[in-house]
C-alpha cells in the first residue's frame, strides 16, 4: 500500500508496512485535523512550561511567541483553565500555584520554588523536605538515610505524584530549573508530546536515578 498517514490501532503513524486490518488510510482532511490536533496539544504543553518559569504571559505575548491569533491562544487557556494546568489573569495566565512552603527555596539548590517544578521528599517522622525540580530531589532522596517516599510535580497540572509511578523527560531542551534538565510527568502521552517539542530521553524512576549518576559522574550535574 502507498505510503501516507494512517489511523493503526487508534495512534497516527507513517508505517513501513500497512497491511494489517487495524490500518486506516487518511484523507487529506484526517490528515489536516491529526496535524491540527497534535499541533494544539503541544502548543499547550509549551504554554505550561513557559508560564512555570514566567510571572505570567499575556495572551498577545503568547500569540506572538507562537505566531497564531490571540482567539487561538484563548482556546488554549480556556482548555489549560479547564484541565486545572494554569490561572487566568486579565489578559492573560499564570501558573496554578500548589501548596509551597513559606519562603518557597529548594532545600538543595536554594532556587525558589516554582509550580508545576517542586518535589517533595517524606521522611520517616512525616517531616516534609521540598526541592525546585525533580533533579534535585531525585538527588537528595538517595542521600537521605531517613527519606520514605519522593513525590513530584506533573509539569502540566502541578499536581503531585509518587516518583515510582512518574514519567521523566531527561536532558531536554526545556531547562527551566536545574542542570541536568529532568522534568517529571503524569501521563505518557505527555511526556511524549513534550519530547517532541523539545527532545530529550523518556524515562521511568530507575532510567532517572542511572541519568542523574553518569551526568555527575560526568561533572553535569
Amino acid at each position: 500500500m502507498g505510503p501516507g498517514l494512517w489511523l493503526i490501532e487508534g495512534e497516527y503513524r507513517f508505517p513501513e508496512n500497512t497491511a494489517d486490518t487495524n490500518c486506516v488510510k487518511l484523507s487529506r482532511v484526517d490528515f489536516w485535523e491529526a496535524e491540527v490536533v497534535m499541533k494544539r496539544d503541544e502548543r499547550q504543553n509549551r504554554i505550561v512550561a513557559l508560564l512555570a518559569s514566567e510571572a505570567g504571559l499575556s495572551a498577545s505575548e503568547l500569540a506572538r511567541y507562537f505566531q497564531v491569533s490571540r482567539m487561538t491562544i484563548h482556546r488554549d487557556l480556556q482548555s489549560l483553565l479547564n484541565r486545572g494546568a494554569l490561572r487566568r489573569i486579565h489578559g492573560g495566565a499564570v501558573a496554578r500555584i500548589h501548596d509551597l512552603p513559606a519562603g518557597g527555596f529548594c532545600s538543595v539548590c536554594a532556587k525558589r520554588l516554582l509550580p508545576h517544578q517542586q518535589s517533595q521528599i517524606i521522611t520517616a517522622d512525616g517531616a516534609k523536605i521540598f526541592a525546585c525540580c525533580a533533579g534535585c530531589g531525585l538527588r537528595h532522596f538517595l542521600t537521605l538515610p531517613n527519606a520514605q517516599r519522593l513525590l513530584v510535580g506533573d509539569q502540566i497540572s502541578g499536581q503531585m505524584i509518587a516518583a515510582e509511578e512518574a514519567f521523566f523527560l531527561a536532558n531536554s531542551q526545556a531547562s527551566p530549573c536545574c542542570q541536568p534538565s529532568l522534568l517529571s510527568f503524569d501521563s505518557e502521552n505527555d511526556v511524549t508530546l513534550f519530547q517532541a517539542g523539545f527532545g530529550g530521553v523518556i524515562a521511568r524512576l530507575d532510567e532517572a536515578v542511572e541519568f542523574l549518576r553518569v551526568a555527575e559522574s560526568l561533572g553535569q550535574g
